[in-house]
């Protein structure tokens, strides 16, 4: 499965984006086997509940007010991924993640909630 994750004001303009209408947008895919690892994690992390309403099926608006809820989300990924107790070997064994992507995914979100807090646009989540 591939979740992609774009800002946009609504679902039709992630549509109009894709579709190359416009350079100017921000989106971050989904590794796979993110979407385990976060739900393992998730009592770990925070406003998990808010990133769970992506569906990786189907596609999903949030509200620019949720925005800084994935802000927040994607920030404590990063603090696990720093954190002392972060055991990557496990993770790689187990996810085939590695830090570095885990990193890379997180800083790559934040910039997709910063472009559409911005910009005033929601978040919109295209899956499969």
């Amino acid at each position: 499965m591939a979740l992609e994750i774009i800002s946009a004001r609504n679902v039709e303009h992630s549509y109009d984006l894709i579709r190359g209408k416009s350079k100017n947008y921000c989106s971050v895919f989904e590794y796979k086997n993110l979407d385990s690892f976060l739900y393992d994690y998730r009592n770990l992390l925070v406003n998990y509940d808010y990133y769970y309403k992506f569906n990786p099926y189907g596609t999903t608006f949030l509200e620019n007010s949720d925005v800084v809820k994935i802000e927040n989300f994607a920030n404590s990924i990063l603090q696990l991924v720093n954190s002392d107790n972060f055991d990557e070997n496990k993770v790689i064994s187990r996810y085939n993640i590695s830090s570095k992507k885990l990193t890379k995914f997180s800083q790559k979100l934040l910039e997709v909630c910063l472009f559409a807090k911005e910009n005033n646009f929601g978040l919109v989540g295209l899956g499969d």
